[in-house]
């Protein structure tokens, strides 16, 4: 009996502990139709710039939080008084904005490789699950604190989904293009049979992405059918397009940057760069700002598709930069995030870190939001 008594004992310490870990998220004090960003990237046409001045100088580290897992090339997302964050262990946490205190977290058995969505009282994470053929998409009422839907779709989830005024769009890492409704029902579907790495971009009803078949694919928003395809290079698209009124921007793994006529699929001009350029092309009006693999920045001319300047960093360049009217914020693996200044290509400042810079930074409400490998979060306030 004293055996068995003992074993009860220590499986009961085992739930105590285990379920003390667990903090789900129930937000109910969330205001219902608040602002936000509530998606991956500054708009839908995949353009970070940020149409204002950055006080670079005056940011103070406002909090610092740690998830269990580490951060990829993804963002946070804001809503109302919180900030939601995937991370690669399978977890979705929720912090306060102001504090950075942790408001709860939600657990699934997997990987989050994309941004958390928020629709309403809904938010929407991705999870790569362990040893199957099919990711799955969670619809989560964070007002209940309660699961909504629970959707698998076949394939692989690479790229960031696109959030639209009726829906959401998820493009596949097998090419598969699906749109459901924030209820989780599928509206429509269309199969390109190319892979597609390369994160999709909207703008006037069509969606664009480039495949790893140097093929640039346009796509009807409402019906799901195909506007046009056509080859633009030959070597892999695996970076995300940046899209204008008239044209689209991308690179291809031998480091050419192609400008795009929207219409029809056509290049209008194009240039080489150092190297291939994974992250989104950034324009302002008039430049277009990007980073390569081998750590060259470029100021390049919109009109004419030439360099203005180029500035030679130390380290990988993979994560998406975000621009503002003064500087150019880039992350690099090398444990860095530089501000750059637009107009020469001058480093103004440098935030020196302990492991690799890999989100995507984020700047909201005057808070600049970083995230590096291991999973540590920063908030930044400025004026």
């Amino acid at each position: 009996m004293g055996f068995l008594r003992e074993t009860i004992k220590i499986l009961f310490i085992i739930i105590s502990v285990l379920t003390g870990c667990t903090n789900p998220i129930a937000l109910k004090d969330a205001r219902l139709n608040d602002e936000g960003l509530m998606s991956y990237g500054v708009n839908n046409q995949r353009n970070f710039y940020i149409d204002k001045n950055l006080d670079y100088e005056n940011l103070e580290l406002a909090w610092e939080n740690t998830t269990r897992g580490s951060f990829d090339n993804f963002s946070v997302t804001i809503y109302d008084e919180f900030v939601f964050s995937p991370d690669l262990s399978g977890r979705v946490y929720v912090f306060d904005r102001e504090t950075g205190k942790l408001n709860g977290h939600e657990e699934e058995s997997g990987e989050m490789p994309v941004t958390v969505n928020i629709k309403n009282n809904k938010f929407f994470y991705f999870v790569n699950n362990f040893k199957e053929t099919y990711f799955t998409m969670y619809i989560f009422n964070y007002k209940q604190g309660s699961l909504s839907e629970e959707i698998k779709i076949k394939g692989k989830c690479s790229n960031e989904p696109l959030q639209l005024e009726d829906g959401l769009l998820v493009l596949t890492e097998e090419g598969r293009l699906l749109k459901f409704d924030f209820l989780g029902t599928k509206v429509w579907e269309y199969d390109s049979k190319e892979i597609a790495v390369s994160d999709p971009a909207y703008i006037d009803g069509r969606i664009y992405w480039g495949s790893i078949n140097g093929n640039i694919f346009s796509i009807d928003d409402k019906s799901g059918k195909l506007n046009y395809k056509n080859k633009i290079s030959e070597n892999r698209i695996e970076a995300g397009i940046t899209l204008t009124n008239t044209f689209g921007y991308l690179s291809d793994v031998e480091g050419i940057l192609y400008k795009i006529k929207l219409k029809d699929g056509i290049v209008e001009n194009e240039i080489s760069l150092e190297s291939a350029a994974k992250n989104n092309p950034i324009v302002n009006g008039t430049n277009l700002f990007i980073g390569d693999m081998s750590g060259v920045i470029y100021s390049i001319d919109l009109n004419e598709m030439e360099i203005n300047w180029s500035t030679e960093v130390d380290g990988v360049l993979n994560a998406n930069a975000l621009l503002f009217n003064n500087v150019l914020v880039q992350p690099n693996l090398n444990r860095k995030v530089h501000f750059i200044n637009v107009e020469n290509g001058n480093i103004e400042m440098e935030f020196e870190y302990d492991a690799r810079v890999k989100m995507t930074p984020v700047f909201y409400d005057y808070t600049l939001y970083i995230g590096i490998d291991r999973g540590t979060l920063f908030a930044y306030k400025t004026n």
